[in-house]
């Protein structure tokens, strides 16, 4: 996306689904089904005969072979022929995108799983595609909602996704683009659609244990597939016995709050003990989330049993700590090599790295600040913070806070040269110990879409703080940006000083300044 909406916006209810659903665990209507469901009783008789001028008349014909991938190719700004209602898998009433049509043949026999993707080079990254399923080309799926693909994540605008059909059977994936691409995309062009198909089974699993970890969830699962091709964990959150987390964020906590987590190493193994760490969206981490449903789905998206356990969160530990990985956790930062919490080398490096700000000490009752200007790397980094997802590269800074205050010390991003970028901002004690983050902000008023960051240390411990600037993990691509980050030192008076009511240049230690002097401190 472009680098404005990227700063400015954060992401709607239907893309965190995009984003949790990186397994395209979709279905589709008719006698197609969704990944877990019961084959339907045979093909809806419709009237097989299209319109000549249809696409449906000249369709790409493609023939499955059982456990290997087909594609097909083609480019629908050269197709000519009328295009088929696609309800509302696209804007309402839209047919004015150019389509064209490939006809699969199911290999095998019975229940099959079917995987498509047009996520590859032969489909520029470019075109916003939709895939629309049918078991029949002329007629509109009942359940648009099961049927349409639209983006395969939530930054790859190019589709892919699995359903179940019966082996023998002819299905249609009709394929255009997004009426409204957006910047740098375009609505039609060449695509190449590779399919997989291969006889359904149905994981199942032993055992399982979820941990928050910061903004991580680490999942363990013990299970198997006969079909060898497990792919992920599917968790549904809980905040009591009965109260679905509301994951996606659209008021209502029900089934549709699963989120998938990707099986690392499992495919071709038909029995596994495995863990996932991933970073959680949706505020999975927020400490609300006591207890879960997880199942082990395939790459077809068929589902094992749920089995419900409670969420651990325990105390995570720092440099040097025994640790385990089972009951005993370093803090996500580092790693757990010989039962030692360990500082990984790539960590320490940034800190060595961390650039220092200088600032004046406070003469008397007025402020210092210093500004620092900085460029946000694009790509990912290797610092985790506790009040948001923090994927992307960081930028660090020291500052020290001087003996002979006491001192606020106050850093934001939100000034007229950082713009609308979409930053996060937090402070730690030592730099290569999460466990002694003191502070983290992600928007600094959310509620008037303000998106970059302010933090505030009150009456800071002297000594040496480091800084921690980034970009927002889901901010699409992430670009580098150019921001500035300014830190001051605010000097905290005692009682009956004169004082900025305010509080700018400076705040008092026992309540709000009033009429220029403040307050006496309340008797305990």
């Amino acid at each position: 996306m472009s680098h404005s909406l990227r700063s400015t916006t954060k992401p709607s209810a239907c893309l965190w689904a995009a984003a949790a659903l990186s397994l395209g665990a979709l279905g589709c209507g008719d006698n197609l089904e969704p990944p877990g469901a019961e084959p339907d009783a045979g093909t809806p008789e419709v009237d097989a005969m299209a319109p000549a001028n249809s696409v449906c008349s000249a369709p790409i014909e493609l023939l499955g072979v059982q456990a290997e991938s087909g594609s097909a190719t083609g480019d629908t700004a050269s197709s000519t022929l009328s295009p088929v209602d696609l309800g509302d898998c696209v804007t309402a009433g839209d047919t004015a995108i150019a389509q064209q049509v490939v006809a699969y043949t199911v290999p095998g026999s019975g229940r099959t799983g079917v995987e498509f993707s047009l996520v590859n080079d032969g489909t520029p990254a470019s075109f916003d595609t939709v895939v629309q399923v049918r078991s029949a080309c002329e007629m509109t799926p009942e359940e648009l909602a099961t049927s349409c693909f639209d983006n395969a994540s939530f930054a790859e605008r190019r589709s892919r996704g699995t359903f179940f059909a019966e082996g023998g059977d002819t299905v249609y994936f009709v394929i255009t683009g997004d009426p409204e691409p957006g910047d740098g995309r375009v609505s039609e062009g060449a695509w190449r659609l590779e399919v997989f198909s291969d006889a359904a089974s149905t994981p199942s699993i032993d055992s399982a244990r979820v941990t928050i970890l910061q903004t991580f969830l680490d999942i363990a699962v013990s299970g198997g597939d006969s079909g060898a091709d497990a792919s992920g964990v599917r968790v549904l959150p809980y905040i009591d016995e009965d109260t679905i987390y509301d994951t996606n964020f659209d008021g209502m906590g029900d089934q549709r709050d699963r989120v998938i987590f990707p099986l690392p190493e499992v495919s071709g193994e038909t029995s596994f003990s495995r863990g996932v760490r991933q970073e959680a969206f949706g505020n999975l981490y927020s400490g609300d989330v006591v207890a879960a449903e997880v199942s082990i789905v395939d790459r077809f998206g068929d589902e094992s049993e749920r089995i419900r356990v409670d969420v651990l969160e325990p105390d995570l530990r720092g440099p040097d700590a025994s640790c385990d990985q089972d009951v005993d956790f370093c803090a996500v930062d580092l790693a757990c090599e010989e039962q030692v919490c360990t500082v990984p080398t790539a960590v320490s490096d940034a800190c060595d790295a961390a650039t220092a700000i200088a600032i004046d000490t406070p003469a008397g009752d007025t402020v210092t600040t210093a500004t620092q200007a900085l460029s946000l790397p694009a790509g990912s980094g290797v610092f985790t913070a506790t009040c948001t997802e923090t994927g992307s590269a960081e930028v660090l800074f020291t500052v020290e806070v001087p003996a002979g205050g006491p001192f606020d010390l106050l850093a934001t991003t939100a000034l007229e040269a950082t713009g609308e970028i979409d930053t996060v901002l937090y402070a730690r004690t030592s730099c290569v110990d999460p466990t002694t983050e003191v502070t983290c902000n992600d928007d600094a008023d959310r509620a008037n879409d303000v998106y970059q960051s302010t933090i505030v240390i009150e009456e800071a411990a002297a000594g040496s703080y480091t800084l921690v600037v980034e970009d927002y993990a889901f901010a699409f691509d992430p670009l580098p940006a150019d921001i500035e980050l300014q830190v001051s030192l605010r000097p905290v008076l005692s009682s009956g000083a004169s004082c900025d009511d305010a509080e700018v240049e400076n705040r008092c230690a026992d309540g709000a300044c009033t009429d220029g002097t403040c307050p006496e401190p309340l008797s305990r």
